[in-house]
């Protein structure tokens, strides 16, 4: 997750299109999944940022959340990354 960057640009040299990436689990234990502060949603969507930065929207992405949110975090996570375009978002 620290350089998601550098990685899209090596998948897209390889031809893979899509990447699927999981980086609010860390935040999910210290709350049991029932919320995430403003601060951890942030640093939450710096891969976002990084990859659309480095590859703009030559490459897809999908979030996965490993079933360990509960409704209203989830529902937070999901809006926030709403503007990054993802092509799928699963088990949040």
């Amino acid at each position: 997750m620290t350089r998601a960057d550098a990685l899209a640009e090596e998948l897209l040299s390889e031809g893979i299109r899509g990447m699927k990436i999981w980086p609010f689990d860390p935040y999910a234990p210290a709350t049991g999944g029932q919320r995430i502060g403003l601060e951890e949603l942030d640093r939450g969507l710096e891969p976002f940022r990084k990859i659309r930065q480095a590859v703009g929207n030559r490459m897809e992405i999908m979030v996965e959340g490993h079933g360990l949110w509960a409704l209203p975090a989830a529902r937070r996570i999901a809006q926030a990354v709403e503007e990054f375009e993802p092509l799928w978002i699963e088990d949040l």
